[in-house]
């Protein structure tokens, strides 16, 4: 009978703080012990949201080295942007107190328009009815984006094509030629644009269809981007109502609180927005580097929800404000 080719065991990972389950440990002849690795706490390569960590031999208590990767930095940043942000609020609410206790002009003179209550009623009833409608549709989309990731990306394609081809034919047949020679452009620009673009629909399917697992598996993304949804409606409304309360002042200081309120606007929307958008993109940053090990937070969302308005709120007051000035010159000219 031979002698099989690995008699003498050795544990090539003792020692180390790292032992591999599942199976007996590997054993070399002359005592030859293999430097050590360190696993991987995600393996790249899409299969499911989750990696089966336990069958490739990692412990569950296995923690990543990412000294360096994340340091920890729990200082605010940009402070005197928060500052600012709330200063703005503040003058704001001054606009609304003042507005609301001046008395009623005999000849106003608003671009907001001036509608019985039973109007405002039916606006605001059609408003909460498209948004449960935009939350019952944008949840089905979601989770038939999962199952049928590729034909969705074709679908929309086709569906922008036909809208474009179908704009033209109708110009055309109005007899407005320019803009029906413009629509047809569109159509040939963006089938250029989709050809260009071919080899990289693999990669974009695993991307789209794993960030739709993630959002539908950590439920408290989609309950962030709907208070997010609601507290823009919240805002608008308030807004409309300041504006149309800011008409009793006199011309000269009605033109300086059109252009505060508008810039208010604004500025007030893209931060609820990043807000959202710096929270959802936590999680993912979380997933990708964490997932599988102790080092991920129990709740990845809520933590990056804590950073998001917390340490990080001075820069999405930064981002927002610079987005702000460089849309209001278009919106002030119009």
């Amino acid at each position: 009978m031979s002698q099989p080719p690995y008699t003498q065991p050795v544990q090539p990972y003792q020692g180390t703080g790292y032992e591999p389950t599942g199976g007996a440990q590997p054993s070399y002849q002359g005592g030859y012990q293999p430097p050590y690795q360190e696993p991987l706490a995600y393996e790249p390569g899409y299969q499911d949201s989750k990696v089966d960590l336990e069958s490739k031999g990692y412990r569950g208590d296995y923690v990543p080295n990412l000294e360096g990767k994340f340091p920890k930095d729990n200082k605010p940043r940009d402070i005197f942007f928060v500052l600012l942000f709330i200063a703005h609020l503040v003058g704001f609410v001054v606009v609304i107190v003042f507005s609301v206790s001046k008395s009623e002009p005999s000849n106003r003179n608003s671009f907001i328009p001036q509608l019985p209550a039973n109007q405002w009623r039916l606006i605001i009833e059609i408003g909460i009815i498209c948004a449960l409608v935009a939350v019952i549709l944008g949840s089905i989309y979601l989770n038939l984006m999962v199952s049928y990731t590729k034909p969705l990306i074709f679908i929309g394609f086709a569906v922008t094509i036909l809208t474009f081809l179908a704009w033209a034919i109708y110009f055309f047949l109005s007899n407005f030629i320019v803009a029906g020679v413009f629509m047809m452009l569109f159509v040939v620009v963006f089938a250029l644009f989709i050809t260009s673009i071919k080899s990289r629909f693999p990669f974009a399917i695993v991307m789209l269809k794993t960030c739709a697992i993630l959002t539908r598996e950590y439920f408290a993304t989609q309950v962030i981007g709907f208070l997010g949804l609601i507290l823009t409606a919240g805002w608008i409304g308030l807004w409309l109502f300041t504006v149309y309360q800011s008409q009793k002042f006199e011309t000269g200081a009605n033109y300086f609180l059109i252009v505060f309120l508008i810039f208010s606007f604004y500025w007030t929307i893209q931060v609820v927005k990043n807000v959202v958008h710096v929270t959802v993109s936590g999680l993912f940053a979380s997933w990708y580097f964490m997932h599988g090990t102790v080092g991920m937070p129990q709740n990845p969302t809520i933590q990056s929800f804590k950073r998001a308005i917390t340490t990080s709120f001075g820069s999405i007051c930064l981002g927002s404000v610079s987005y702000t000035h460089l849309t209001l010159p278009t919106i002030y000219s119009v």
